[in-house]
This record gives structure tokens, sequence and C-alpha cells, in this order.
């Protein structure tokens, strides 16, 4: 039984870091670990630098010891590393939203929300859109007029 207790930890772990590495978040340092808490099975918790902002790209992602050990499948395993990760992808953006007091400028959210773009055109589309417009093209590359 220990064994198998084991590997769902491994899987969420794995799983975690293969989104991690699919989405490109490179430029965040992301800690998995286990805790105990009653709050919930996954969590992820952002560092906030000194000054409040996520500038050090800090972030902690636990998962629940008991949740974890349950007769959970390993299909909500994986979706919960994936909701972790989003998370993750999108937590600066949240984090704007605590100091809306203060003067945030349209440039400094539209380009979070650039980034974020960015991040689901190199992994989504390139994953499942562009496979499904070349098979339309009859797998030719567009190439654009030169009109």
């Amino acid at each position: 039984m220990e064994e198998s207790l084991n590997k769902k930890e491994k899987f969420f772990e794995s799983e975690t870091k293969r989104f991690i590495e699919y989405f490109g978040l490179k430029n965040w340092e992301i800690e998995i670990c286990r805790t105990e808490s009653d709050d919930s099975r996954a969590s992820c918790i952002a560092r906030e630098s000194f000054d409040g902002s996520l500038s050090d790209r800090l972030a902690l992602i636990q998962y629940d010891k008991e949740w974890i050990n349950s007769e959970i499948p390993y299909e909500e395993i994986s979706r919960s590393a994936f909701h972790e990760v989003m998370e993750i992808l999108l937590m600066v953006l949240r984090n704007y939203n605590k100091y809306r007091d203060k003067h945030l400028s349209y440039g400094t959210i539209d380009s979070e929300v650039h980034n974020i773009i960015r991040t689901l055109e190199n992994t989504i589309y390139e994953d499942f859109l562009k496979p499904k417009i070349r098979k339309k093209n009859g797998n030719k590359k567009h190439r654009k007029s030169n009109s």
C-alpha cells in the first residue's frame, strides 16, 4: 500500500513539472511539496518580493498528503497539477488586482496579458489548432502573398 501512495505523489510532481515545461514557465522558480492541510487538495502560493510584487517569480505548489493518498483517480491528480500550473501562469495578472488602489498603467497590464497570450500561442496553438489549419490547407505551409 505504501508503494502506491508514493507513486501518486511522484505522479503529481511529474505531471506538475510536465505542465511547467509545456507552458514554458522557465522564468519562475517553482517548488513542489507535500503538506498536511484540511483546506484544499492542492494549492499554489506566490512568494512576493520585498516590494509586494511578484518580480522574483517564486511560487510554491503544495498537495495535501491525505488527499493524494486517498482513492482518487490519476486523471484527477493530473487535472489538479494542471490547475495549479495555470494559477502560476495567471498569477502576476492576479497580483495586479491586489494593488488596484495604486496606479497601474494600461501598458503594465497589457504587457502581462500579451505574455500569457504568447505562452498559449506557443503551446496550445502549436499542439491543437495549427495542425487542423495545416490539414485544411492540405499540409502546405502558408505563404504570404507579395501584394
